[in-house]
C-alpha cells in the first residue's frame, strides 16, 4: 500500500485545507499513560469541478524521538480518541522500524473515540501501534477523503537494568523500572526449588530496587553446593494487560569459609 501512495503522489499537491487535516490528531492510552502518534503517513484525494487530485503526506520514516510511550503487554486495552470523527479500518503492531508484527483487535465505541486490544503475544519492549484511518470533507475546492496511517510508541511495563546477589551467602537484588502501576511478583529459583519470593504492589510508575531474601532451606543449599546457577523471574502485571514475565540468570555464591 505505501508503493501505491507514493506513485500518487508523483506531480502532485494536495490542496493546503486537507493538508491541515492531517497533522497529529490521535491520543492514546493504556495503563496510567498517554501518547500521540510521532510518524504518520498518508493519501489525500481531493474532488472538485476540475476533477480529482491526490497526494502523499511525508512517508514515515522511525522517529530519533515517541511522543508518549504506552507501557503494554499481551491483551492490553488501548483507548482512542480523535479530534474528528474517523473510520478506524484497523490496527496493527509493529517494530520501531515499522515492519508489521501482528494484527490487533478494533471495536467502535463512537465517532471519536476507539477501543484496540492487543494480541495475546507480548510486543517486544520498544514497538510501536499502527492505526489506518480514513475520513471526508468537504471545503472550498470541492469534496476531499483523507487515508491516513499513524503510529504510536509502545514500551513494555517494566524494564530490568540489572541484578546481582546482594552479598556472598545472601539472596539477589534487582533494579527494576517500573512504567506502570501494577503487581511485582518476584521469584528465584533453582529447577524447581523455589529459593525466595517477595511481592510488591505499585501505584504508580517508578524505579525501585527489589530485595529477594534466601529462605533458610536456600541457605543451607547454597552452603551446601557452594555455587549455585539461579533464575530470578519477575513477572509484572500491569492494570490492564496480562502478566509479563522477565527472567535473568545469577551465580549465587555461598560465604567463605
Amino acid at each position: 500500500m505505501r508503493a501505491v501512495l507514493v506513485a500518487l503522489a508523483i506531480g502532485l499537491i494536495a490542496p493546503a485545507s486537507a493538508v491541515a487535516q492531517t497533522q497529529p490528531h490521535v491520543v492514546a492510552s493504556a495503563n496510567g499513560a498517554t501518547a500521540r502518534s510521532s510518524a504518520n503517513e498518508g493519501e489525500i484525494l481531493s474532488c472538485g469541478p476540475a476533477g480529482c487530485t491526490a497526494a502523499i503526506t511525508a512517508p514515515a520514516r522511525p522517529p530519533a524521538t515517541w511522543d508518549g510511550e504506552l507501557p503494554v503487554s499481551g491483551r492490553t486495552v488501548i483507548e482512542l480518541t480523535f479530534s474528528r470523527p474517523v473510520d478506524l479500518l484497523g490496527a496493527e503492531v509493529s517494530n520501531r522500524f515499522l515492519q508489521r508484527i501482528a494484527v490487533a483487535n478494533v471495536a467502535r465505541v463512537d465517532d471519536q473515540h476507539w477501543r484496540v486490544t492487543l494480541p495475546a503475544d507480548a510486543p517486544p519492549d520498544e514497538a510501536a501501534l499502527e492505526l489506518h484511518e480514513r475520513w471526508e470533507g468537504d471545503d472550498s475546492r470541492g469534496h476531499y477523503t483523507v487515508m491516513r496511517t499513524d503510529f504510536i510508541g509502545l514500551e513494555a511495563p517494566a524494564a530490568v537494568t540489572a541484578v546481582k546477589q546482594s552479598s556472598r551467602g545472601g539472596g539477589v537484588v534487582a533494579d527494576v523500572e517500573m512504567r506502570t502501576a501494577g503487581l511485582l511478583d518476584a521469584r528465584l529459583a533453582f529447577g524447581k526449588k523455589t529459593l525466595g519470593q517477595k511481592s510488591t504492589n505499585l501505584a504508580a510508575p517508578r524505579t525501585l530496587r527489589v530485595s529477594v531474601p534466601l529462605s533458610r532451606g536456600a541457605r543451607r543449599l547454597l552452603a551446601s553446593r557452594r555455587t549455585i546457577k539461579a533464575r530470578l523471574t519477575l513477572s509484572v502485571r500491569p492494570p490492564s494487560g496480562d502478566a509479563l514475565p522477565i527472567e535473568r540468570t545469577v551465580t549465587l555464591r555461598a560465604k567463605r569459609r
